[in-house]
């Protein structure tokens, strides 16, 4: 009887769990947190590492996508703890894929390879392809913060194919935009366009209304970087009108630095300030002192062009 108890109360948990995940696709981000509270409040007494795993993983997920990275990486720790804990290294290893992400989006990219490499030794000991390939993901991410073009490159088209081959179709558009933003920093345009307009397909086959955003985000910066600004623009407020009505944080802090660069390069200075003021704002926030560096180099441009040569330079 008492085992039965505990079986019925984890597939509560699992079930509560999944509506959490639901939420969090959706990018109802609070919602989602409230499910998993749930379904961790029950979960916790049973102690069970496989079932725990997911909700601590969700749970870090759903926080990041926030920008809230401290309680996101928080719960990251608690699931390689547990891991630890009870011998169940998958959940290690979710444990360092969100740390890995935490750390490239905020700007550490050494810790990011650093965590990444773990999430990825330990995918290939268990036998994890999707660990591997996680892994692979935050590494070409952390390559291309640091600069390093052609490592970035490798990596993220290792990313999308072995992406492709396991069938997470989330990974490989997340890759792939990624790819494109490497292909345009290398002057590979043509190829940029090639994979961006094949991007925009699937994405919008797979509405993910994140994915969708992060997507055009990726092809515009590839855009604005051969001085496309016109049609950077349109697809900049495409995802303006996905993304704005989602409490997702994380997105908005990537891509309007580049918005706002794409104003100013269109002489549109006022909405230019607002949307800089905005990424300063999400920069300093999250902790992610690289999107406010950015942020403040388009807020220079815009009071250089305005004649405010000392507000210019001060910022």
């Amino acid at each position: 009887q008492e085992l039965n108890r505990q079986t019925q109360a984890e597939e509560v948990a699992l079930a509560t769990a999944i509506i959490g995940r639901y939420y969090d696709y959706q990018a109802s981000h609070s919602k989602a947190i409230e499910y998993l509270e749930q379904a961790r409040v029950i979960a916790e007494p049973l102690d069970r590492a496989e079932t725990l795993s997911e909700i601590y993983a969700y749970l870090a997920g759903a926080y990041q996508h926030l920008t809230r990275f401290p309680e996101s990486s928080a719960w990251a720790r608690k699931n390689i703890e547990l891991g630890e804990r009870k011998n169940h290294p998958i959940n290690e290893a979710y444990g360092y894929e969100f740390l890995a992400e935490n750390s490239f989006s905020t700007g550490q990219w050494r810790a990011a390879l650093e965590y990444a490499e773990r999430d990825r030794e330990i995918g290939k000991r268990i036998g994890a392809q999707d660990r591997i390939a996680w892994a692979n993901y935050s590494e070409s991410s952390a390559r291309h913060g640091l600069g390093d073009l052609p490592a970035a490159e490798k990596a993220a088209q290792a990313t999308r194919s072995l992406a492709q081959n396991i069938g997470d179709t989330r990974l490989a558009i997340l890759a792939g935009g990624l790819l494109v933003q490497i292909y345009a920093d290398l002057g590979n345009f043509g190829a940029a366009a090639l994979l961006g307009q094949q991007l925009l397909v699937e994405t919008d086959e797979l509405k993910h209304v994140v994915i969708q955003t992060d997507s055009r985000c990726s092809v515009a910066y590839a855009q604005l970087s051969q001085n496309q600004t016109g049609n950077a623009l349109e697809l900049f407020t495409q995802a303006e009108e996905l993304i704005n009505p989602t409490e997702n944080l994380w997105i908005k802090m990537k891509y309007r630095p580049w918005m706002a660069q794409a104003l100013v390069d269109a002489g549109r200075l006022d909405e230019a300030a607002e949307i800089a003021e905005s990424a300063v704002t999400l920069g300093r926030s999250s902790g992610a002192r690289y999107i406010e560096g950015l942020a403040l180099r388009v807020q220079a441009q815009i009071q250089a062009a305005a004649g405010d040569w000392e507000a210019a330079l001060d910022t």
